[in-house]
């Protein structure tokens, strides 16, 4: 049920701002959908939502993991949403500048890209995960039960993210997509040179997107190391966070 509330909220939430923000320019900025991704929703194209919902959930599960399952309500949801928008650093560049996916009709200072792209990104993702969280809060599982899940269900959901990181990198490395030309101009006219803008993506890549999937793995290592540590503990003593153990004795 969880699932589909999530996959819901976030469908619902993306495609609505992002309808917004092709109307108005708010909150991203002004720009355009080309045709590139297939059938829209009224100004959006469909693809667009269920991205919103792959990456979001796995962006999702390791702001659960970096904040611990008992503060989701408050700190996951604000987490969560830094870990979404580092893919965007590494995504929107290649995928709008050098694809033509979308168009930045005023342009902007990262490679074509605007700063209030980001900042709409932040308010959108953290509304979906705001609602999501309060959701669990009424009618989710325990946070308790949460943390006690099998650990291939939070690390696939690590790999699945270094994955997608992983795939800015291999762009970079291979010389880009087929059909890319060496320069590219935006709408403002400002031209700018693809190689550049593949390796910004790897570098926001690796440096974003993969050091928050190396930190939710080693939290998540610890985590592990504390729990089988607790249960060869000897009677008397208790096991910190980290894996020690402490002795009960005054």
């Amino acid at each position: 049920m969880g699932s589909w509330c999530f996959l819901g909220l976030a469908v619902v939430v993306s495609n609505a701002m992002e309808n917004l923000g092709v109307l108005t320019g708010v909150p991203f900025g002004h720009y355009h959908y080309t045709g590139e991704l297939g059938p829209k929703l009224f100004e959006v194209p469909v693809l667009i939502g269920l991205a919103y919902f792959a990456v979001g959930y796995l962006a999702w599960t390791i702001g659960t993991i970096l904040t611990g399952p008992g503060r989701r309500s408050v700190a996951t949801p604000v987490v969560a949403s830094f870990v979404m928008v580092a893919w965007d650093l590494a995504m929107d560049p290649s995928s709008a500048t050098l694809r033509g996916r979308w168009v930045w009709e005023d342009g902007g200072g990262y490679f074509g890209v605007p700063l209030s792209n980001f900042l709409g990104w932040s308010v959108t993702v953290y509304l979906f995960y705001q609602l999501f969280a309060l959701y669990l809060k009424r009618w989710g599982p325990p946070a308790g039960r949460q943390a006690r899940l099998a650990p291939g269900c939070w690390w696939s959901s690590i790999i699945a993210y270094a994955v997608v990181a992983g795939d800015h990198v291999v762009n970079w490395v291979s010389g880009g997509h087929d059909g890319v030309p060496a320069q590219v101009t935006d709408a403002t006219g400002r031209v700018w040179r693809s190689a550049d803008v593949y390796e910004a993506s790897a570098l926001a890549a690796l440096y974003g997107m993969g050091f928050l999937a190396l930190l939710a793995a080693l939290r998540l290592t610890v985590r592990g190391a504390g729990r089988r540590a607790s249960r060869i503990a000897p009677a008397g003593t208790t096991v910190t966070n980290s894996g020690e153990r402490a002795s009960g004795a005054g």
